[in-house]
């Protein structure tokens, strides 16, 4: 089985954490609480990196699809074709 996949925190228990790290940090914690604070502060990194990661795959993989609207060229020829369909409709309609 692989590793469970990490999900981005609610509101709350991101601020209950940082309450944690804060107490942590000006206060004594005991070691399994600070590992267990360290441990949920790199799962929840590593989940943002994996989601910036497939976020940025998929604006990349759009941004270099063949859509004519990135080709300047292919546009004026489909507004031409669109308006010389068009042109001939009005011909054939009575």
């Amino acid at each position: 089985m692989g590793p469970l996949q990490m999900t981005e925190l609610s509101p709350i228990e991101e601020m209950c954490i940082e309450n944690v790290a804060e107490f942590c940090l000006h206060e004594s914690c005991d070691i399994e609480e600070y590992e267990a604070l360290v441990n949920q502060l790199e799962e929840q990194r590593d989940h943002f990196i994996r989601h910036v990661a497939n976020v940025e795959s998929l604006l990349q993989r759009l941004q270099d699809s063949n859509h004519p609207e990135n080709n300047p060229d292919e546009v004026d020829k489909l507004i031409a074709d669109i308006k010389d369909t068009l042109k001939t409709k009005s011909q054939v309609s009575p």
